[in-house]
Formats: C-alpha cells, sequence, structure tokens
C-alpha cells in the first residue's frame, strides 16, 4: 500500500511574512515570485534582503524554500540551518528542513526535526503528519499510528492523515481498522482511486468479495489504466465465479505492466 506524503515547501509564506517584524522590499518581491514559481528570481531577492539584513532568519528560510523548490536541497538546508542558529525557536525553519531530509531519506534526521517543531508548537496537523510518514519509512508503525491520529484531532477533515493511518493499519493486519480509515478519506474526498483501490484490498482481505469488487471497479473509474486494480480485480471475479471475466481483468493488468516497462525502457534510452 503507497502512502500520502505532504511537504510545506512554499505553504503559507505570505501570512507569515505578514507577521514578520521585518518586511523589506526585497522580502516582499521575493514572496511575490515564490508565489508566482518564479524560484531563481525569488532567491535573487531574498539574497538581496539577507545582504541588508543578514540576521532576519525568516529570509533565510524563504530562500531555503525557492532552493528546495529548485532541487538544490543541499543549499535549502544550509539556509534554514542558518535560520534555526539565528533564532532557535523558528518552528517553519525546523519544519521544512525536515521536509527536505525526509525527501533525501534522512527519516531520522527529519523526526527529530518535526519533533522539535512539535515541541515549539503542538498544534501543527501537517508536522505531525509528516512525522508520522517519517516513522512509517523507519517501522516505528505504532508511534507513526499516533502521529496520524493526532494530525486528525487537530484537522477533523485531513483525508491523507486518515489515508495514511489506514495504511499503517493495513499493513499491520488491522483491515477491519483500515477500512474505517479509507471510508472516512472517501468521505472527505470521493474521488481517489488510490482510496479506493486500498479499500477493495483491506475488504478483499476480509473476504467481502463484493464489497471489495464495488471498490476496484471504483477505482478504474477514476484511473482507468491502475494495473494493480486491474489484478484484484480479476482475482476478486475468480473467487465470485466469473473466470471469463478474471480473465479479462489479468490480461488487462499484464498489458498495462508490459505497457509501463517499454515506457520504461525507452525513458532510459533517451538518457
Amino acid at each position: 500500500m503507497k502512502t500520502a506524503t505532504i511537504f510545506l515547501v512554499g505553504v503559507g509564506l505570505l501570512a507569515a511574512c505578514q507577521r514578520s517584524p521585518v518586511l523589506n522590499k526585497e522580502t516582499r518581491l521575493g514572496l511575490e515570485r515564490l508565489q508566482t514559481n518564479e524560484f531563481t528570481a525569488a532567491i535573487t531577492h531574498f539574497t538581496a534582503s539577507i545582504d541588508t539584513n543578514p540576521d532576519h532568519p525568516d529570509a533565510y528560510v524563504y530562500r531555503g524554500d525557492a532552493k528546495a523548490s529548485l532541487g538544490d536541497f543541499a543549499q535549502a538546508i544550509d539556509d534554514y540551518n542558518q535560520a534555526v542558529s539565528l533564532d532557535r525557536n523558528h518552528v517553519k525553519a525546523y519544519v521544512k528542513r525536515g521536509n527536505v531530509l525526509y525527501k533525501l531519506g534522512y527519516f531520522a534526521k527529519a523526526i527529530q526535526d518535526y519533533t522539535v517543531a512539535l515541541a515549539l508548537n503542538p498544534r501543527l496537523a501537517d508536522a505531525f503528519f509528516n512525522r508520522g510518514n517519517a516513522r512509517l519509512k523507519v517501522q516505528d508503525r505504532a508511534n507513526a499510528i499516533r502521529d496520524f491520529c493526532q494530525a486528525i484531532v487537530l484537522d477533523p477533515n485531513f483525508a491523507d492523515a486518515y489515508y495514511n493511518r489506514g495504511v499503517a493499519r493495513f499493513d499491520a493486519g488491522d483491515w477491519r481498522e483500515a477500512v474505517n480509515d479509507y471510508s472516512a478519506a472517501v468521505r472527505i474526498d470521493p474521488n481517489r482511486p488510490d482510496v479506493y483501490y486500498n479499500r477493495g484490498a483491506a475488504y478483499f482481505k476480509m473476504k467481502l468479495y463484493e464489497k471489495a469488487l464495488a471498490d476496484f471497479d471504483k477505482a478504474l473509474v477514476f484511473s482507468p489504466e491502475h494495473g494493480d486494480a486491474y489484478n484484484y480485480r480479476g482475482k476478486v471475479k475468480y473467487l465470485l465465479g466469473d473466470q471469463e471475466g478474471a480473465l479479462i481483468d489479468y490480461n488487462c493488468s499484464l498489458n498495462l505492466r508490459i505497457k509501463a516497462s517499454a515506457s520504461y525502457a525507452n525513458e532510459n534510452r533517451k538518457e
């Protein structure tokens, strides 16, 4: 089961800036460029802001966001480090650095940053969610579930938190609770094929084949090239006695896998 991820680079920057005691022209211009995804121009403005006031931690965070958006993760971490050195209580710097560390696969370090941020501000649903994701990566499923629970307490409409808690519970063999979480996610966002697919897989494990079939059907409505959904639906149809339908679905799944493999090979040849 795949988890959903969420990262905070570029989120809420204008509001944060409006709360800042220092809002010079270059910072404002940089934020405007950041909001329109003009990241290189944003970096230029934030650098000018830092040159004017090198003790302004927010400017380093914003420049780190722009660098992270360009994939320059090492330089982004340097900026977040500088922000933290200037302000040990800069919550956004810890969260943003944690997000980049997560992207780089440094999950234990990401957990540390999220934990510091949450100690400073325990009402950050996204930070609980991201720490839960990182904990899943290091096989700390129980604490990941606790983090997703807390994210849901803080934001009862957090569909991804329900979804990822469902993934964790599915992997733990708690299929009934996984179904409950996927159902909650569907109520909030009814147009996601991954949720229907995962709930179908949980129903399959529970041997509720008719319900599983309905969910795989729904997943394929939203994502007609979902090879795994065809494969699972084929299994369900076979168990329900529809051998012809099962064969059709198995063939669809196989053809999609062949297509994906050919596409991957072609991309590698281009490189």
